[in-house]
């Protein structure tokens, strides 16, 4: 069975950057299960699709279908006493910000005497990336299953994992954000 929309696919994936340095692994961990058509950036889509089990190759992906390019007006300053509630602030902590716009997630960048700077980027915005995948399975989804999809789609990162919620640079763990968006606290 080939790869095509609204089919559940299972990779196993390693994710680098320019420099070769990788940033994500499914080695030593459970693949990737996504459905195709929801969630997961557009090149990693499009480099996926047609392709079947037992697929493996390499593909580059550019920030623009990707994360994304760097856009410096989600780089912020709050006063770091409205943040005095947050018992270990650190750089790389992620926060869930009310914003004019909504909620959104945005990493601790910077810690001042008085100022806290607050990234609200996706982490892999900006970088051009390179997967290494090897396509496991491909089948038909379930109607529950993209109940689901199209349900959480839209959550603003790009990744395709059921609890993503845009703040991390893992494709596969709850969120990316070191761990899990639970740990993120609401500014």
């Amino acid at each position: 069975m080939r790869i095509e929309a609204d089919r559940v696919v299972t990779v196993a994936y390693t994710l680098t950057n320019e420099k070769g340095e990788v940033l994500d692994t499914s080695k030593g961990r459970e693949p990737l299960t996504y459905i195709q058509g929801t969630g997961m950036i557009e090149g990693f889509q499009t480099a996926l699709e047609g392709k079947s089990p037992k697929d493996a190759f390499s593909f580059t992906v550019k920030p623009e279908e990707g994360y994304g390019e760097r856009r410096p007006e989600l780089l912020f300053q709050v006063d770091k006493e409205q943040l005095r509630e947050i018992p270990e602030i650190a750089v790389g902590v992620p926060l869930r910000v009310r914003t004019p716009d909504g909620t959104m997630v945005a990493i601790v960048a910077e810690i001042g005497d008085e100022k806290v700077t607050l990234d609200g980027n996706h982490p892999l915005s900006g970088m051009t990336l390179t997967f290494d995948v090897e396509v496991i399975d491909v089948r038909e989804a379930t109607g529950e299953e993209l109940a689901r999809a199209k349900q959480e789609e839209g959550c603003g990162c790009g990744t395709s994992h059921q609890e993503t919620c845009g703040c991390g640079t893992s494709l596969q763990e709850s969120c990316g954000c070191s761990g899990s968006c639970e740990e993120g606290r609401e500014h």
